[in-house]
């Protein structure tokens, strides 16, 4: 591992003084790189790991329906879609973080790629979860009605 002064610029995070990957590294060494104390692992995993219960309980949840439902919905249900948007940015914010700290070491380019998908994943999961909060907490005010035609 080396130190902020053996690394270019362009990986240098502020007051992260060492433990930094050797750049340019290959995909196979990124990922073992998680099983490494490095100055990413921790930021890999606090995403990985949600990202895999967000994944189980939206996968149970859309997919399977709610448990105590008697029939559960089809999974395109209008109803549903809200929770589609709100499940969808969670995933994808906590998928784009994984990524780019995993692979943030492989070039220059890459890195920037993925740190920018990971800052759009964040912009995305506004998005979703705000027409979640709208649609479930303001159901007199339907955000989906002129596109889905329900009445209530």
């Amino acid at each position: 591992l080396l130190r902020w002064d053996q690394v270019p610029e362009d990986f240098v995070e502020r007051f992260i003084l060492s433990g930094y990957r050797r750049p340019p590294s290959s995909a196979r060494e990124c990922l073992a790189s998680v099983l490494r104390p490095t100055n990413e692992t921790l930021n890999f995993w606090t995403h990985f790991i949600p990202l895999l219960l967000f994944l189980g309980r939206f996968g149970r949840l859309l997919l399977l329906g709610p448990d105590a439902a008697p029939e559960p919905l089809p999974f395109h249900h209008p109803g549903l879609l809200p929770l589609w948007c709100y499940a969808s940015g969670v995933l994808l914010t906590f998928a784009a973080s994984c990524a780019a700290h995993a692979f943030g070491s492989a070039s220059r380019r890459l890195r920037a790629a993925l740190f920018y998908l990971d800052y759009a994943s964040i912009s995305y999961y506004g998005f979703g979860s705000t027409v979640a909060y709208y649609y479930y907490l303001l159901p007199g005010l339907r955000l989906l009605d002129a596109v889905w035609g329900v009445r209530g």
